[in-house]
């Protein structure tokens, strides 16, 4: 852009270019130019380094029988910027660089100078860039250093402190664990319904008869009830058949009765046993649910404190990787940064040297 070129024309025409030349040339040791190897007036050349000063050192510098070396360098410099020339060639990107001199070889070596010392500003200006990009990399790469081995031992104190060796495992099994209570919680809980409502018959019943247990259901499924029941109702029916022959007093009928009554308790006893069957399988269905919910609140406790401890994990996990990422990230480009620190791009190219002119262009002698 033409910004760019004439912010570059400017630097070529500035002090600090000036000032290398000067050093380049070691032109405050020139014959010709250094006050203090001859008196100025008696030179071939109309170069006084006193008019490059400023005024309020001139007064100084006449006061003092030598002038220093930095007041030499600085008017040298000033001389040298003031004397360069640099033109843009038209509808190009190549620029054109004189130097008037009354010696034609300082004038080329002076114009050659510049151009070089341009060339070298702009290698050392990418070199100081580079370097001060390698500065900050190397030190933000210590920050980042430091953070992830900091994160890293923080995950593995944290693993170490909970002794978490496979979450993912563990969450799985915990779950498994957890639908095969639950699964048994409901099995039970059906279980306890299906016999809640005999339970609750049999709690009903203030001394209960034969009749009073037939009356609930499921008490004659037992083969052995059925059989006591069968025994009894065969007694029954004996002494039923034998009353109708004999009195009560008489032998036959003492019999059936007794042996009614020994079937009859029998019967009784083992729809008590039956009864309390029941209760006692109530009971301990009923405490095994409360004993499942126990086990049921415990494995979602567990779930959700593994779930806390699984989230704190991954917690610490991203930041290790995190960490890890921007570490190598930075990490990459310093090695690019610092691999690539010497391969600058020249920022200009001379096309054609100077040269020491033939004939003197000041003064027009024929005018």
């Amino acid at each position: 852009s033409w910004t760019y070129l004439n912010s570059q024309i400017s630097v070529i025409e500035s002090r600090k270019i000036a000032g290398r030349v000067v050093d380049k040339l070691k032109l405050t040791t020139h014959k010709d130019l250094d006050p203090r190897q001859q008196i100025m007036s008696e030179s071939r050349f109309s170069f006084n380094w006193r008019d490059w000063l400023p005024e309020s050192m001139q007064t100084v510098q006449e006061e003092k029988a030598e002038p220093t070396e930095e007041g030499i360098k600085n008017s040298l410099t000033d001389w040298v910027a003031g004397g360069l020339d640099v033109k843009l060639q038209k509808d190009s990107q190549l620029v054109e660089i004189s130097f008037e001199a009354e010696d034609p070889e300082l004038a080329a070596q002076i114009t050659i100078a510049a151009a070089n010392a341009y060339i070298t500003s702009g290698y050392e200006a990418n070199l100081e860039v580079t370097q001060q990009a390698v500065g900050w990399l190397t030190e933000r790469l210590s920050g980042l250093k430091t953070a992830l081995n900091e994160s890293e031992q923080n995950l593995i104190n944290y693993r170490s402190k909970e002794g978490l060796l496979d979450v993912d495992g563990v969450q799985t099994l915990s779950a498994q664990e957890l639908e095969d209570l639950a699964d048994k919680l409901s099995d039970t809980r059906r279980d306890r319904l299906s016999i809640e409502a005999t339970y609750q018959q049999i709690k009903d019943i203030k001394n209960p008869t034969v009749q009073d247990y037939e009356s609930i259901p499921g008490f004659l499924d037992s083969a052995s009830v059925q059989s006591a029941k069968s025994l009894a109702d065969t007694a029954e029916e004996k002494l039923i058949e034998v009353s109708k022959v004999y009195g009560k007093k008489h032998p036959r009928m003492i019999a059936a009765k007794a042996n009614y009554n020994k079937a009859y308790a029998k019967y009784l006893r083992l729809l008590k046993n039956v009864s309390k069957g029941i209760e006692r399988q109530y009971s301990a269905i009923k405490s095994n649910e409360a004993s499942l919910k126990n086990e049921l609140n415990r494995s979602k406790g567990d779930i959700r404190e593994i779930n806390k401890k699984s989230f704190k994990l991954r917690e610490l996990e991203r930041e290790v990787e995190t960490n890890r990422q921007l570490y190598e990230t930075f990490f990459t480009r310093f090695k690019e940064t610092t691999e690539t620190s010497g391969m600058q791009t020249a920022l200009a190219r001379i096309i054609d040297k100077a040269t020491v002119p033939a004939y003197p262009i000041k003064p027009r002698k024929k005018l």
